[in-house]
């Protein structure tokens, strides 16, 4: 519900967070509201923290600097909204380059939506522009540390990427 710059996000009727719009969109209390609230949807990857490394899904690893820098060992869950995936890399060595086979193209006016699998996990680029992708092929997405959202176990939000942690 939207009232006056203000939105209630409700799940099967309860309350999950009240707030000014952009704050609860940049800051989403949980995953349940992080997921309610990204459209196309946010993409999630189990993560584990060790050895001052970030494992991520099946084989990524992130540097453990800026916003995820102070994250302790232990299992996390790592989201990462569809915008902030890219189809080239900045070049620059912080990146994660995720790989996966295109599910689907979806052409949404002036952007696509790219779905892709890595693993068993499906996750969805949005790309500025109409872009022909073949259905089965191999893409590169990449994501620098600091567009991850970390949340814990219990899937309380730890880390905003526009706020740190």
């Amino acid at each position: 519900l939207m009232l006056g710059g203000n939105i209630i996000v409700m799940h099967e009727g309860r309350v999950l967070q009240i707030g000014p719009t952009a704050e609860v969109y940049m800051a989403p209390a949980s995953t349940k509201v992080a997921e309610i609230f990204s459209d196309p949807p946010i993409n999630f990857l189990p993560g584990v923290v060790e050895n001052g490394q970030v494992m991520l899904g099946d084989g990524l690893s992130l540097p453990k600097t800026d916003n995820i820098a102070d994250l302790t060992p232990g299992e996390y869950t790592f989201g990462v909204r569809s915008n902030r995936l890219n189809l080239k890399c900045e070049a620059t060595a912080n990146h994660a380059c995720i790989t996966g086979t295109v599910e689907l193209g979806e052409i949404n006016g002036s952007e696509t939506f790219i779905h892709f699998s890595h693993g068993d996990l499906p996750l969805v680029v949005q790309e500025v522009g109409v872009h022909s992708i073949e259905v089965g092929s191999t893409i590169s997405v990449y994501a620098h540390p600091n567009d991850f959202y970390v949340f814990d176990k219990a899937g309380s939000l730890l880390v905003s990427p526009h706020h740190g942690g």
